[in-house]
């Protein structure tokens, strides 16, 4: 604000001005600007002009300095929306802004910010993935990954844009997948918890460097954004075992069901379930599957000098279906669903590609 404005600022503020010195002075936006900066009083936005109004840097300003005042932000973001272009970045970047405090304090009043920022959302996820299909070599597919490139591209002059997209794409990445919760997809990398006890951030960096180079670079530089991330992989940690028990004992009955089902099919005889603990002790995860038998489970050895065919067939289909079945701590129907997008993927924004163990 200029000099000469400064002596008028708290003549203003006090109501000791002309009619004409105020009419004057509320038409200079940098002045109108200081006053709600220093008195951080709403009644003072009436006497705005509307060229400041539309202002979209300075009512983002307001946003922060009124972030409690519900009803004020909502009423000075539908001014801000019918003085300006409705797809304008200005007006993007204040529902953003809105819709971050709708989401933390769940405000009625500013749902409607919530639901346009989303509707901004799944448009540039459209507009990324017609992006990602028009390239035509798999490879610099895989390079561009979910696409943040495009939006560190297109948004590089707005901070506010591009951390709100990066922190929905985190969560349509890590938590709201289709085909694999967190719990998951933690378990499927990290077979241990103490690959990941006090190295929750890097997990997490890594986890999203697997989808998009880019966004994780970005993420790095950007933690704070995290936060929600680290808490959730902090209570997959103090699930761990519970998770586990939960998980090998439904393995166990499946195992059991996909036995029946053998007999049943090949007609078989029944004896041969007698087997199905010696099939465990042989199979590639005996030491994970063994403190889940039924302790005075029958026990048939297998005798190779006398077996037959059929309960050779058995033994191995058994054998390698255990192997599977055991191979990561996830549902196994989960696991042929990614080992199958994996080898058929054709459109990487909204497929979780999953490595191997760290």
């Amino acid at each position: 604000m200029d000099n000469c404005y400064k002596k008028y600022l708290f003549l203003y503020i006090n109501d000791n001005l002309t009619p004409r010195d105020k009419y004057f002075l509320e038409h200079q936006d940098d002045f109108m600007k200081e006053v709600m900066r220093v008195t951080k009083d709403s009644k003072f936005y009436d006497n705005m002009s509307n060229s400041l109004k539309k202002d979209g840097d300075f009512i983002l300003e307001l946003i922060d300095l009124f972030e409690d005042d519900y009803e004020f932000l909502n009423r000075i973001g539908e001014e801000c929306f019918k003085l300006n272009d409705y797809d304008s970045r200005s007006i993007m970047e204040i529902c953003v802004k809105l819709s971050d405090i709708c989401e933390k304090t769940q405000e009625d009043c500013l749902f409607d910010y919530y639901s346009r920022a989303e509707g901004y959302y799944q448009s540039i996820r459209e507009d990324i993935r017609q992006e990602i299909m028009s390239e035509p070599n798999l490879k610099e597919r895989k390079k561009i990954g979910e696409g943040f490139i495009y939006v560190d591209m297109t948004f590089h002059d707005s901070p506010v844009i591009k951390e709100f997209i990066a922190k929905k794409m985190v969560r349509d990445m890590l938590f709201d997948n289709p085909m694999y919760n967190f719990e998951e997809l933690v378990h499927y990398n990290y077979n241990k918890l103490s690959s990941i006890k006090d190295n929750e951030k890097q997990i997490i960096f890594n986890l999203i460097r697997d989808n998009d180079q880019t966004l994780s670079d970005y993420m790095e530089i950007h933690p704070s954004l995290l936060e929600e991330s680290i808490e959730e992989l902090k209570f997959v940690e103090s699930n761990w075992n519970d998770y586990i028990d939960e998980l090998n004992t439904s393995k166990i009955d499946q195992a059991i069901t996909e036995m029946e089902k053998y007999i049943v099919d090949n007609n078989c005889s029944y004896n041969l379930m007698d087997y199905f603990k010696s099939i465990v002790m042989i199979s590639n995860n005996s030491a994970k599957i063994m403190p889940y038998l039924e302790k005075d489970l029958k026990e048939k050895k297998i005798n190779h000098d006398v077996i037959n065919l059929q309960e050779m067939k058995f033994i191995r289909h058994m054998k390698d279906y255990l192997d599977n079945l055991f191979e990561f701590d996830v549902p196994y129907e989960k696991e042929e669903i990614i080992e199958k997008n994996n080898e058929e993927q054709k459109y990487p924004c909204k497929i979780i590609k999953l490595k191997g163990r760290k």
